[in-house]
């Protein structure tokens, strides 16, 4: 992997954002032959402090971790630790009814994995350093995007130019290079807010992922490797940013309650932020020489945790595209 573009000014695919979507589809373009270029705004971290935490984490499910089998990346997600869930329990607060999925019903050990995004990107970008044919661009912000005869250009913000047969956009929901290649959204906020943090509980997760339906929204528990939950609390505006106001040990007697001491009492959480939920899908996912993938292309509400799913298929799928094509 090269990791500058000064004496390459041309790409059989250029790729906007290092992200887990962009970082998938650089890999397997790579690995299928492909001359690509990755470009981002850093190079994402590949070390922590052992007693750090993500917030941002997926429920990866058996096709994503074929993808990432696939692809070499697998052993090195293992390596800085991965959770496996084998259990799924929902439930609603105001009925009897209850959805249990359990990996004994199924050919499989486990039904997913719980991975801090981190983990999934940092064992990326270690297999692209192993790749020739991908040169990562960071510091690379683009200001504009051109229609050429046979392709299409970049322009960076420093005055470079890069060029390339084809060009996809990774760069996320607010994807600025949507927007410059014209290309409108349908859409409408969800008019909540995604409350995550990570908390340490009296009672085992189980290797259980719990999903507690509540007035406002579901709170989902997702099992880590360290015996800790990250959680996601689906809550309105008002609350959500209420509840990052209080104090630790107020928030945790919330949480306890709302989860009706299903892993007993809530012992200690780490610091908490929250983000709007927006539906919304781009109306159309190519245009001449471009293409969208992940969240650039269709964002979703958390509820079923298949937006980093959903975004690593579109990865698999449109390289394997460009590779036969």
């Amino acid at each position: 992997m090269s990791t500058q573009a000064q004496d390459q000014k041309r790409f059989e695919v250029i790729i906007v954002g290092g992200g887990l979507v962009g970082a998938t589809a650089a890999c397997a373009l790579a690995q299928g032959g492909v001359q690509v270029a990755l470009l981002d705004m850093s190079a994402p971290p590949r070390q922590w402090p052992v007693d750090s935490v993500d917030l941002r984490v997926s429920a990866l499910t058996k096709a994503s971790e074929n993808i990432l089998q696939t692809l070499g990346v697998w052993p090195g997600m293992l390596e800085r630790g991965i959770s496996p869930y084998k259990d799924m329990r929902v439930w609603d607060a105001k009925a009897d009814g209850e959805l249990h999925f359990d990996c004994a019903d199924t050919i499989f050990n486990e039904l997913g994995h719980i991975v801090e995004n981190r983990v999934t990107v940092a064992a990326l970008w270690d297999k692209l350093e192993t790749l020739p044919t991908v040169t990562c661009v960071t510091d690379a912000k683009v200001s504009h995007l051109s229609l050429l005869p046979n392709g299409r250009r970049l322009l960076l913000a420093d005055g470079r130019q890069l060029d390339a047969d084809l060009v996809i956009a990774a760069d996320g929901r607010d994807s600025s290079l949507r927007a410059m290649a014209g290309i409108e959204v349908t859409g409408w906020p969800y008019k909540q807010d995604g409350l995550v943090a990570t908390i340490s509980t009296e009672n085992s997760h189980q290797m259980t992922a719990w999903q507690r339906f509540l007035d406002e929204g579901p709170l989902a528990f997702l099992p880590l490797r360290n015996g800790q939950c990250s959680i996601v609390w689906t809550l309105s505006p008002e609350t959500a940013q209420s509840y990052l106001q209080l104090s630790d040990q107020d928030f945790l007697q919330k949480l306890e309650q709302a989860s009706a001491g299903i892993l007993g009492g809530m012992l200690a959480t780490s610091a908490r932020a929250a983000f709007p939920l927006r539906f919304q899908y781009a109306n159309q996912y190519t245009e001449s020489q471009f293409a969208l993938m992940g969240d650039a292309a269709h964002a979703m509400h958390p509820l079923a945790g298949q937006g980093a799913n959903a975004g690593l298929l579109d990865a698999a799928a449109l390289a394997e595209l460009v590779i036969k094509t």
